[in-house]
């Protein structure tokens, strides 16, 4: 009986503790509750859009850090590293678009674009399918003739044309470095309609080829260039391990390239701000095919295809189709270009993201940007997809200026090699097309990017006015005790050593110690290290030169000091 006097009394008191919880609750000021849900919807909000503006605010709004991938054989990285610092800087979102999703949204409703008035050309490919080229050319092209003007082909993303914003800041900066421009608009976009039922796709490479081989018909002295964006950046890669040494191609650059359809297909399923991504997409590759509907006879699903609300179901019950594909994992197997990057024998820079909203990092290929010595792989912390505003203002994009540090390396490093042969080698032998043939193979020599440590010395730490020593490096390969490749050009040399163990960089400081201290009139110094045990690091040297001579004034101190720092 005391028991339930007991409860009961406890059941009362946990009910008057509860009426005054309640009732003290509702005597909260409504502005409070109000200031209480816009902080938590605002958290919210910061988390799903992904927004950065308080780590920038932490950071001292000093920007983001390009991560640079290459191979440690790379004579195209050595290069860009020493004739140009602009990888070297860091990039600087617009504040006021602190977020992937804004950024991406900006330059997709907007994008500030310049003025540009293209010149619009019609070409027609071997099975009767119509593409639309706008040229836009410099005004003067200074002492070089039209025929030899570089030429900067342009490939858009998946429903893209010449008329978006991005792709007319692209134009306007190739133009403005006194290069002519050309955008291939895919078929059944520009405004042409389709004359075949053949249709473009993430792994359709004809129409680029055929392009590419008539424009080098037309003008065999002009260096060819090449850019891809998005889904055109997964086509151009794919193009050039197709073709490997064959291309004519001098140079490309891929930017915000998805490489591998397959994750990509799962990455933009995942979240509920990628599905928004997923059925904005899609709704709009359903109403472009719709436009063609009486060219496309073949299908005959019009009724289900309108209603696709994801890329996925797009590709199911249209692009297998006409592509003839089996099903649409096989269609993103073979259309992805990640597993062609090991045969692309030309100088690529490759430009993401690690906050694309689209294409994930997940599918970049790193291993294989490591492997060739052809690539270069520059890899941002923010700039969405494809856009990558910078400044105050948001007037630039930072991968249009990306792209014209690159190409005027190749352009003033390759001269093209005029020949009769329909497949001629497009670059000279400061950047060889061919290069990892000669290079030692790089299996073995594989870096981690937790491992791996890269120290770019400048020149007030290398250079000495008052004692100058002239020597070159003679790196000893021979049974493979220490692996290097070295180039040099009239502005600078890179060194690249591949060191495997501590003890290997204390052989290399008592090397360097001793070529310190022997006289000045000794022209050539061997430097020669052993290889033990199985832990690698990697240093890379790339010094810059006073002219053509190897003169270089090697303080002892900065090299301790470097070799301090790495061990």
């Amino acid at each position: 009986m005391n028991r339930s006097f007991a409860g009961m009394g406890e059941e009362w008191r946990m009910n008057l503790g509860l009426s005054r919880l309640i009732g003290e609750a509702m005597a909260v000021p409504a502005w409070e509750y109000a200031i209480l849900s816009t902080l938590i919807a605002i958290v919210l909000l910061y988390h799903v859009l992904d927004f950065h503006f308080v780590g920038d605010l932490l950071t001292g709004l000093r920007g983001d850090k390009v991560e640079l991938v290459y191979s440690p054989f790379s004579r195209i990285a050595g290069q860009i590293l020493a004739k140009s610092q602009f990888f070297n800087r860091r990039y600087w979102p617009t504040p006021w678009l602190c977020s992937p999703h804004l950024q991406t949204a900006f330059v997709h409703f907007h994008g500030r674009p310049p003025k540009v008035t293209y010149r619009r050309e019609l070409f027609v490919a071997p099975d009767g399918g119509t593409t639309a080229l706008d040229w836009l050319d410099p005004e003067s092209s200074g002492d070089i003739s039209i025929q030899e003007t570089p030429i900067v082909i342009i490939v858009p993303g998946l429903s893209s044309e010449s008329s978006n914003a991005y792709m007319k800041h692209l134009a306007h900066g190739m133009v403005n470095q006194g290069w002519r421009a050309v955008v291939i608009n895919h078929r059944g976009l520009g405004g042409v309609t389709l004359t075949s039922e053949r249709f473009y796709h993430a792994g359709w490479t004809s129409d680029l080829r055929w392009f590419i081989q008539d424009l080098h018909k037309q003008f065999p002295k002009a260096l060819l260039l090449a850019v891809g964006t998005s889904l055109g950046a997964n086509i151009l890669v794919k193009y050039l391990g197709e073709e490997g040494e064959n291309t004519l191609l001098g140079g490309a650059v891929s930017i915000c390239n998805p490489w591998d359809l397959v994750v990509c297909d799962r990455f933009i399923a995942r979240k509920p701000v990628q599905k928004l991504y997923d059925k904005a997409v899609a709704t709009g590759l359903t109403d472009f095919v719709h436009r063609h509907s009486t060219v496309l006879s073949s299908m005959d699903n019009w009724n289900f295809i309108r209603k696709s609300r994801s890329i996925r179901t797009f590709d199911h019950l249209f692009t297998i189709t006409v592509g003839k594909f089996e099903t649409v994992d096989d269609y993103y197997r073979r259309s992805s270009s990640a597993h062609l990057v090991g045969s692309v024998a030309v100088p690529l820079l490759a430009v993401n993201s690690r906050d694309d909203p689209l294409c994930t990092k997940e599918a970049i290929p790193w291993d294989e940007c490591r492997l060739n010595p052809n690539v270069l792989l520059a890899v941002t912390q923010h700039g969405g997809h494809l856009a990558y505003f910078e400044g105050l203002t948001a007037k630039s994009i930072w991968w249009v200026r990306a792209i014209e540090e690159f190409f005027q390396v190749i352009v003033s490093s390759s001269p093209v090699q005029v020949s009769e042969d329909p497949s001629p080698q497009p670059v000279s032998e400061p950047l060889p097309v061919a290069a990892a043939a000669e290079e030692p193979s790089t299996s073995s020599t594989t870096v981690e990017p937790d491992v791996a440590e890269t120290m770019v010395l400048n020149e007030e730490e290398i250079f000495s006015e008052e004692s100058n020593r002239e020597f070159e490096f003679q790196p000893r390969t021979a049974a493979a005790e220490l692996e290097s490749s070295i180039s040099m050009d009239g502005e600078g040399l890179s060194i690249h050593l591949c060191l495997k163990t501590r003890q290997e960089m204390l052989a290399l400081q008592r090397a360097l110690s001793s070529i310190l201290e022997e006289p000045t009139s000794k022209k050539q110094q061997k430097l020669e290290a052993s290889t033990i045990g199985t832990k690698q690091a990697l240093l890379l040297l790339a010094v810059p030169l006073v002219g053509s001579a190897v003169a270089l004034g090697l303080r002892r101190k900065y090299f301790e000091k470097l070799l301090r720092r790495i061990i």
